[in-house]
């Protein structure tokens, strides 16, 4: 019995698995974009940093003002994410009656 069901279950496994590898591989390509994104804004703001520092700001301060401004960046994208999938969890999922 558990053979057969072994058997018939290999179409789903192997979906759930490319489906794994393909969610892994976009969460990568996601993360090298947003790395590109913030060496950009970083090499735009490359003289008001070097002004900041020669004017006194530490570097914690520094990188908590790259920080502050990639969060403010990535977030809108987050929130969006997360009420695209509040709505097609709930438009998949039959919603029980009982």
């Amino acid at each position: 019995m558990e053979q057969e069901i072994g058997t018939s279950l290999w179409q789903e496994r192997l979906l759930a698995a490319l489906s794994s590898v393909f969610a892994a591989l976009a969460a990568v390509i996601a993360a090298i974009g947003l790395l590109g994104m913030l060496a950009y804004a970083v090499s735009r703001r490359r003289r008001e940093i070097g002004i900041r520092m020669a004017v006194g700001a530490t570097v914690q301060r520094i990188v908590k003002m790259i920080a502050r401004d990639a969060v403010w960046t990535v977030l809108p994208g987050i929130l969006c994410g997360f009420a695209v999938y509040a709505a097609c969890a709930r438009a998949l999922v039959p919603c029980s009656t009982a």
